[in-house]
């Protein structure tokens, strides 16, 4: 299939679209995705376990988990195709795209969590966390 940047967009849902009716991948940049208010000091750390994953939950004023996210690492390359930084880094894309690049907003390793614009190979398999539109 040819390269398209036009599968994940904002205003169009696609069959490519990998979020249900009603949902989106989220927006890059500052104020426009979920993640701004999600930092390293309202973060719960959960190191893993047999039956959890390494990752960051942010609870609730009540006392639920308003969001989990995984240390899920990423795909290696285009010819390798193995796994890298698993349980050491996690990050999670936007629709926003850039040359042959997906940017992803959101950051995060055992030490840090960071919200950012940085750009990925599309290779890189980079997870997607559909919002509400």
């Amino acid at each position: 299939m040819p390269h398209n940047d036009a599968l994940w967009r904002d205003a169009v849902k696609t069959f490519f679209d990998p979020c249900p009716a009603g949902w989106r991948v989220p927006k890059g940049g500052a104020g426009a995705n979920p993640w701004d208010a999600l930092t390293q000091s309202n973060a719960v750390w959960d190191s893993g376990s047999d039956d959890l994953p390494v990752s960051y939950t942010w609870p609730t004023a009540a006392g639920g988990v308003e969001a989990r996210y995984l240390l899920q690492g990423w795909r290696t390359g285009r010819s390798a195709g193995g796994l890298s930084g698993l349980n050491s880094e996690g990050s999670v894309h936007t629709s926003t795209v850039s040359a042959d690049y997906c940017t992803y907003r959101f950051c995060f390793t055992p030490s840090k969590i960071m919200n950012l614009n940085a750009g990925a190979p599309r290779t890189q398999a980079i997870s997607v966390r559909c919002v509400r539109e």
